[in-house]
């Protein structure tokens, strides 16, 4: 499969291709039906930068309700009725309903949209464990029932006609190596999930060497080196997987990683978000990404 150059575009078919993170009763677990995927040939990628270009935002968030936005409105071409709508009781704001719209069967449909990273935390001296926002602020349950409990019934009596209120809630769940039993272990998860790792700065090095089977990361082969980069990816280019030129003069060796990350917490207790890629070809593709988390990660709570 050839993959597009234009960032927008892939972060596009990833916003709708991949798979939602919750298991909810409004449905929506399930991953898009095959005959029901965005093909990159849907994308006027020319048409679509111009557009972000006009809803321009560092925020994942608003990036990624950008992208949502587009497809209703463009690829779709669904009769909207509500977006990013303040919703007021008395003179008092009560929240904001995400979209409004009539879907091709003619439903009157009330999405909230969101995209989410969390890290599993074990917390093993306290709670069996729960999934924390890399700046600590939040938590994987807390949003569910933000969700379920009062953005998505704010509708019923705004917009008492919505036939279908459902989460669009998509994003990545990162699990420490010690902790990969606990995959799954919430029943609101889905199982089709995307996963990544988590790891402290301080056990960076052995995790990277988890990376390259039989070769120490200070003594990499020739061919090794050649085969594995890295990419600190920057915000708001969180979604789709990453793809590079050999030449990319943001990869970053095995040894690089290392220097850049210790470098990068000596003064901020911020975490870093990066993708492992191999060599393919004349490219690099994707293989997994990490989070790289302060040693006080998830307190004291870090500024992101």
């Amino acid at each position: 499969m050839k993959h597009s150059s234009s960032q927008a575009t892939r972060d596009l078919l990833w916003v709708v291709n991949s798979p939602p993170l919750l298991i909810t009763d409004q449905g929506g677990d399930e991953p898009i039906p095959e005959h029901q995927r965005l093909l990159q040939a849907d994308i006027d990628a020319e048409h679509l930068n111009h557009f972000l270009t006009e809803h321009r935002s560092r925020r994942v968030g608003r990036y990624f309700e950008a992208l949502v936005s587009y497809w209703l409105k463009h690829i779709r071409r669904v009769e909207i009725v509500a977006e990013s709508e303040t919703i007021y009781e008395g003179h008092r704001s009560v929240g904001e309903i995400d979209f409004v719209f009539y879907d091709e069967q003619r439903r009157l449909t009330h999405w909230e949209v969101a995209v989410k990273f969390y890290l599993f935390h074990s917390m093993r001296e306290t709670l069996p464990g729960q999934f924390i926002g890399p700046n600590a602020q939040d938590t994987l349950e807390q949003k569910r029932q933000k969700m379920l409990e009062r953005q998505l019934p704010l509708s019923r009596n705004h917009f008492p006609a919505v036939e279908v209120r459902r989460p669009f809630l998509k994003g990545r769940l990162f699990y420490h190596n010690q902790d990969q039993w606990t995959q799954n272990a919430s029943e609101q998860i889905s199982i089709h999930h995307l996963t990544g790792d988590w790891c402290r700065n301080s056990e960076l090095a052995a995790y990277l060497q988890t990376l390259f089977p039989q070769v120490a990361i200070s003594q990499p082969s020739c061919d090794e080196r050649q085969q594995i980069r890295f990419r600190l990816l920057e915000k708001p280019f969180w979604l789709a997987d990453e793809i590079a030129n050999q030449d990319d003069s943001l990869l970053l060796t095995p040894e690089s990683m290392l220097e850049m990350a210790e470098r990068h917490f000596r003064s901020s207790n911020r975490c870093l978000l990066v993708a492992h890629l191999v060599q393919t070809g004349d490219s690099y593709l994707e293989a997994g990404r990490f989070f790289v988390v302060s040693e006080t990660w998830p307190a004291p709570r870090d500024s992101h």
